[in-house]
């Protein structure tokens, strides 16, 4: 008897220890998480094969339940609704993380403190916002794909002046407005459409009046191909870590970016791969500096930009390090 009570209490531990561990991401899109795109889900998609690897199932669910709860880390994308929040204070700390990917502009309330207090990691490209939280963890915009040109280019005389490509959206009516850049933009625009042989504006949403507005875009690197410079200012500016795909989009592209956003950005990215549009007073002091800009200028900054994508400084923004957090998550569990 004692002998089976053995081999039962064996075959049980041996069935927990192999149970493979499970990642549950929170995402009303989840069908389409894992979808094996040009860029943004593309990340996920890799973390789900690496992880595949190690006997570790990845999935991704609409919304939050009972069910969901017994995964071993559940992931949620952005802050979820405060009756979620509520339910959530029942459940472990240690097993739920929240990625807080937007800015305050955008979704003011990933930046109060009650509603990240359910959760036991904090996954931000801000940490100066979550001073107060031990457990948060420093996350770069992971982009896709890996650090190389596009494989179609065009040369410096074939690419017309200047483009924006941006939703036209405005900033969460409850953030704060001081540094909300959505406003911005839609000065760069009125400045440049002025100039129609140099400018072209992309994007959903905006007046089909505006003469500079050539629609919304199917492939970003197409279209980024046919411009020597664009514009990419971020949803907001002064915050720290802030720097999205705007800026790789433009890299990839050879299209050199006149860049506005992350206060930082100097140290994650070198300067000497974009235009810093702090660096000017003016629109028309922009406008002279890129249509004047020989083609000498332009090459420097390309063959910088080709040797940030060979270098260790990219690294933060890599799926590689992307799928290194998660790791080092499951570790905790």
């Amino acid at each position: 008897m004692k002998r089976l009570l053995v081999v039962i209490f064996f075959c049980i531990t041996l069935q927990l220890i192999s149970k493979p561990k499970t990642v549950c991401f929170i995402y009303a899109d989840a069908e389409h998480l894992f979808e094996k795109t040009e860029w943004v889900n593309r990340p996920f998609f890799d973390l789900k094969e690496h992880f595949a690897k190690k006997n570790i199932s990845v999935i991704a669910r609409p919304k939050f339940t009972k069910k969901t709860s017994r995964e071993n880390l559940v992931v949620f994308l952005n802050i979820p609704s405060p009756v979620t929040l509520k339910a959530l204070k029942k459940f472990p700390k240690k097993n739920l993380a929240v990625m807080i990917l937007e800015p305050p502009t955008v979704a003011p309330e990933n930046y109060r403190q009650v509603s990240i207090n359910p959760f036991g990691h904090v996954l931000t490209f801000c940490p100066e916002h979550f001073k107060s939280d031990p457990n948060k963890l420093i996350l770069s915009y992971p982009y896709y794909p890996f650090f190389k040109f596009y494989n179609k280019q065009k040369p410096f005389s074939h690419r017309k002046l200047l483009t924006l490509m941006a939703a036209n959206k405005n900033p969460h009516p409850r953030c704060n407005k001081k540094n909300e850049l959505y406003s911005l933009r839609r000065s760069a625009i009125d400045y440049f459409s002025k100039y129609e042989r140099q400018f072209d504006l992309f994007g959903r949403w905006w007046p089909k009046t505006l003469s500079s507005y050539k629609g919304s875009v199917e492939n970003k690197f197409e279209t980024l191909i046919n411009y020597k410079f664009s514009i990419c200012f971020e949803n907001t500016t002064n915050i720290s870590g802030y720097v999205t795909e705007k800026l790789f989009d433009s890299f990839r592209a050879k299209c050199v970016p006149v860049y506005l956003g992350a206060s930082n950005v100097s140290s994650l990215v070198p300067k000497n791969c974009y235009i810093n549009f702090r660096d000017f007073k003016s629109f028309e002091d922009l406008h002279q500096y890129l249509k004047t800009m020989p083609e000498h200028v332009y090459n420097q900054y390309i063959s910088d930009i080709d040797k940030f994508f060979k270098s260790e400084q990219i690294q933060p923004f890599s799926t590689n390090r992307f799928i290194e957090i998660f790791e080092n998550l499951l570790e905790k569990m």
